[in-house]
């Protein structure tokens, strides 16, 4: 059995990992194209695996590929946005119900003390946006279906790319809103946790809807 935490991933692997969070983070925006070059360098890596690493980036629909073999990260319209919000509408609080009694407190402590420290921060934080993966990972994870889990982060990366260019200020009733869902499926209580993710849904569509038309 391959011990995770001490497993080393190649050079691609990392480039990728690397990849990825920068983007999802703001580190690397949208629009603009990619330069190979300057980000090998940055990642100290030769161009071989950096291909890897935006090949499968693309395939994720994190990247667009323009003539010429350059990059760049994806824009997303509103109108996709606010599709990806209603799959997630229909599929994590099935996800969070599932969840339910399937994390123990223990587990979740760490990360529940991350999120309350994060609420009381005034504007979002790389910390925030990696929070925010953890708990709607750990709850589609512990749903104990892979491909639930699996359609889950492939509708929340359309939603995060958006909400990256259209940051909103609602740090604290996020945070609170992520500890509600938490604490219910910790408490093993299906219909709170699938309720708690669906207006946590509702309120990040509705409030990015009053952003976006003004």
């Amino acid at each position: 059995m391959i011990n995770i935490d001490t497993a080393t991933p190649n050079l691609a692997e990392q480039a990728y990992l690397d990849l990825r969070n920068r983007i999802m983070t703001r580190r690397l925006p949208a629009g603009p194209p990619l330069i190979e070059e300057r980000l090998a360098r940055s990642l100290e890596l030769s161009r071989t695996p950096l291909r890897e690493a935006l090949i499968r980036l693309l395939g994720e629909g994190l990247l667009v590929k323009f003539e010429g073999s350059s990059y760049a990260v994806r824009r997303i319209t509103a109108v996709e946005y606010f599709q990806s919000m209603k799959v997630r509408l229909l599929l994590e609080p099935e996800a969070a119900a599932r969840a339910a009694g399937q994390i123990g407190a223990s587990g979740a402590a760490e990360l529940k003390s991350l999120i309350t420290s994060l609420g009381k921060k005034k504007h979002q934080v790389e910390e925030h946006w990696a929070a925010d993966d953890r708990l709607h990972g750990l709850i589609a994870d512990a749903s104990g279906n892979i491909v639930l889990a699996r359609t889950i982060q492939s509708a929340r990366t359309p939603a995060r790319l958006f909400e990256l260019t259209n940051p909103f200020q609602r740090v604290a009733v996020d945070c609170e809103e992520h500890l509600a869902i938490l604490d219910a499926a910790v408490n093993g209580d299906a219909k709170a946790a699938a309720r708690a993710m669906q207006r946590h849904l509702h309120n990040l569509e509705r409030e990015m809807r009053v952003m976006v038309t003004g």
